[in-house]
């Protein structure tokens, strides 16, 4: 469900079909209302004809029409039609029922006005409902004052604040609708309340989306509407009842600031050594290092694959990637993305109360179906996917020139605020600085309730650019300088904490998406895993073995270190088990809260096995405790079958990078842990969930 604005135009249709079956029906549908006339509820829609309402544009009149008793809306261009009720209002409740007969989106206008600055025909409050794409969805509420102030997004399920500043506090309904509570095609129940300050939202009995707006300049009184755009989209409307209501105050409940706040700050490709204190010869990391003084450094902590998106995808939905259908690198041709059913960290935290917000590279899928305010984000501000795409025809990466001359001109890569495209290309000389800038901003908008704040940097993903206080000309510096900017980055982050007094009720964790990209050229555009072998791309430990380290004053024991195996599904167990959140039982994830190994209740790992995909979703690896074996691998079947790499098993303990095959020595260790990986692979195949898939792109 959304919230939008209206432009007013007149025209009143009389559209009657005579006969005894809409006779009969109409008489049904009467006798079947009697409760709600009882309830103080008037029909407002009679079924044969539009009156008491007009068109806004008139010319989309012809939009609307009036079959059997239902109210069908049919779209034929692609523009904002409306048919709105002749009447403004203040205070009321409406009730109808609503089907998408067509894939689409379609909503609900009330308190609107005409906007006087072109933006869109309206302003006010709107309500999106539908299925866009991939399903049934509600996607949200949202308040349009183009002229006094910003649009505020209230996507499904939450509770928005606006106060008298225009600062905003969430909170999520743990028994809000859900996607699974809606008729895909069949017919819906919307209910709507306007009473002073408040607008609620509830389909099918349970909270979609509610509004309270202190703000002066508020909607009071308006249009109250139904909305179709896009040509060939069909909706229905029927039992269409409204109830005037006298100005009533409301008391909302603020959300509680107890819980834990929780900051995750993840890189692009950054190295196992490059940070200063896992042994940087160069990169200098005050802010870093003395985050891992003050918390503790995990010296065995892995990515969930060795590519972008599925390391993604496994970290926010505590999953291995092929669980949850992600297992490849996400391109801007490709129409699929995280599937929204999964249920992410952001989801999870919302549930109890948490603000959520994305801040930098997302890389789940760029269409508006899969961006982060449809998995469970509050707010978005960064780019759709890796940096280095959406590179211009012809050109060449040349990435010591585009360092040098600060040319990110050939890479058309869009920054985004939430669905919206606001820059293109991204100013990649600034995007560090800039999220720095955003995420400051979300921490001191929520510091009154419970927040969650995702910031995946862009950075060090090539191609590399630094802000001018990071910068020098020599493209062999361009690396360090982007290290070093986000390690300032990170210092902003604690020093606002501090200032706030927030900095002992918050969990800060620092952890990159995989390992550093070793095969560039040139090759100074990268990174170092050292000592750990290879890196990007690859199952050997420099692939997937990241710097991690874990900061909450009070709580986690500083200077401690971990070489127990954790990896970055167990941030959403140990994230739900730190903010009272219950899991669903009934979805598997792979995960385990390790708040007991942080906390030093524990020095065991609650893992017995690790295992390593690499991109396609091929499991090559797997670790138990210090032995690692790489799978034996071969191409082709039965007697053309030829083994390309025999199995190798490392004694990590003592051998970190890997280099002294022991297979030879413990054949029956090979063949005891290539049983268990090769049956666990077996049986996450079997129990995979699908992929999200655009099945039908609608632009809103």
């Amino acid at each position: 469900m959304r919230l939008r604005a209206i432009y007013q135009s007149k025209g009143n249709i009389v559209n009657l079909r005579l006969g005894i079956r809409l006779f009969v029906l109409s008489l049904f549908l009467t006798l079947a209302s009697s409760s709600f006339a009882a309830d103080g509820f008037e029909k407002i829609f009679d079924g044969v004809s539009l009156k008491g309402w007009h068109a806004m544009p008139e010319d989309g009149l012809a939009d609307w029409s009036v079959k059997d008793g239902v109210l069908v809306a049919k779209g034929s261009q692609d523009k904002l039609v409306y048919l709105m009720f002749d009447e403004k209002l203040d205070n009321f409740e409406l009730q109808l029922k609503y089907r998408m007969v067509t894939k689409g989106n379609t909503g609900v206008e009330i308190r609107a006005r005409p906007d006087t600055t072109g933006k869109r025909p309206i302003e006010g409050y709107h309500a999106d409902l539908g299925h866009v794409g991939i399903g049934p969805q509600i996607l949200g509420a949202w308040d349009f004052h183009f002229a006094k102030r910003e649009e505020y997004a209230c996507f499904r399920g939450m509770k928005l604040n606006i106060d008298k500043d225009g600062k905003t506090s969430t909170e999520r309904d743990p028994q809000a609708v859900r996607i699974s509570d809606i008729n895909q095609f069949g017919w819906n129940d919307l209910h709507i309340e306007a009473k002073g300050k408040l607008c609620r939202f509830s389909i099918n009995g349970k909270l979609a989306a509610e509004f309270t707006d202190e703000m002066p300049e508020r909607f009071i009184k308006g249009w109250m509407g139904l909305q179709i755009h896009d040509a060939g989209m069909i909706v229905e409307y029927k039992d269409i009842f409204l109830k005037r209501l006298p100005v009533e105050k409301l008391v909302t409940k603020k959300p509680s600031a107890k819980k834990p706040n929780i900051v995750l700050i993840f890189t692009d490709d950054q190295g196992y050594q490059d940070v200063g204190c896992y042994g940087s010869p160069n990169i200098k990391t005050p802010n870093l290092d003395r985050m891992a003084a003050e918390g503790m450094r995990m010296t065995s902590f892995y990515s969930m694959a060795p590519i972008c998106s599925a390391s993604r995808a496994g970290l926010l939905t505590g999953c291995y990637p092929p669980r949850v259908g992600t297992t490849g690198v996400y391109f801007p041709h490709h129409d699929v993305g995280l599937n929204p059913e999964e249920v992410t960290i952001a989801e999870v935290l919302r549930e109890v109360g948490y603000a959520t917000a994305c801040v930098g590279k997302w890389h789940l899928g760029h269409h508006p179906e899969f961006l982060p305010t449809s998995q469970g984000f509050d707010q978005y501000f960064g780019i759709p996917y890796s940096n280095d795409m959406d590179k211009k025809k012809g050109q060449k990466n040349e990435l010591d020139v585009a360092w040098k001359n600060r040319d990110y001109s050939k890479w058309d890569v869009p920054l985004l605020r939430n669905t919206d495209i606001i820059e293109r290309p991204a100013n990649q000389t600034t995007l560090t600085k800039r999220y720095t800038e955003e995420a400051i901003n979300f921490i001191r908008k929520s510091k009154d309730q419970p927040f969650f704040l995702y910031m995946p940097h862009t950075m060090p993903h090539i191609p590399l650019f630094a802000s001018p206080e990071f910068y020098t000309g020599d493209p062999k510096d361009a690396y360090k300088a982007c290290i070093e900017e986000i390690d300032w980055s990170v210092g902003k982050v604690l020093s606002t904490l501090k200032e706030l007094e927030l900095d002992d009720n918050t969990i800060v964790v620092y952890t990159s998406d995989n390992g550093p990209w070793l095969n560039l050229k040139p090759p100074h555009h990268g990174g170092s895993a050292l000592p750990l072998r290879k890196g990007k791309f690859t199952t050997f430990e420099g692939g997937m073995r990241v710097p991690t380290i874990f900061r909450m004053p009070g709580k986690i024991k500083p200077g401690s270190e971990s070489d127990e195996v954790a990896a970055a599904f167990d941030l959403l167990p140990t994230f739900a088990s730190l903010a009272g959140a219950k899991l669903d039982a009934t979805r598997t994830i792979d995960g385990e809260n390790i708040w007991p190994l942080l906390s030093g209740a524990t020095n065991s790992s609650p893992h017995d096995e690790f295992y390593y995909f690499r991109g396609g979703g091929k499991l090559e690896a797997v670790r138990r405790g210090k032995w690692k074996l790489h799978l034996e691998r071969s191409r082709g079947k039965g007697e053309n079958r030829k083994v390309t790499s025999p199995a190798a098993l490392y004694d990590l303990s003592h051998d970190i990078s890997e280099s002294n095959n022991l297979a030879s020595l413990n054949e029956d260790l090979v063949r005891e842990l290539a049983k268990t990986a090769n049956e666990f692979a077996a049986q996450l195949t079997t129990e995979a969930r699908p992929e999200g898939k655009l099945e039908t792109a609608t632009t809103r």
